[in-house]
């Protein structure tokens, strides 16, 4: 399995940290990563898809499918990594 390193992430703005991947496909990746910019560290979920040599990698933009995902797997890692890397994490699901 490829490394985190391949991650198609924008290298002139983040300092990709560390990653999850969820889903590697030749057509698309789903992996949780912690970036650092000019903004501190974040903690991210992505999607890329592929768009054909031409296209490369792109960002997919609010159309996530969660069918093959494994939330809870991701809940798990995203509190790991964010008490790792210190990032606040704000899930108050008491508000409506």
């Amino acid at each position: 399995m490829p490394d985190s390193n391949d991650l198609p992430i924008n290298r002139d703005f983040f300092t990709l940290l560390d990653s999850r991947t969820y889903i590697r496909t030749k057509k698309r990746i789903v992996a949780l990563c912690v970036l650092e910019s000019k903004f501190g560290t974040q903690l991210k979920l992505y999607e890329w898809n592929f768009k054909g040599p031409d296209g490369g990698w792109k960002v997919g933009l609010a159309n996530l499918s969660v069918r093959d995902i494994d939330l809870t797997r991701v809940a798990l890692d995203a509190q790991q990594l964010a008490k790792e890397y210190a990032i606040a994490i704000n899930w108050n699901s008491s508000k409506p």
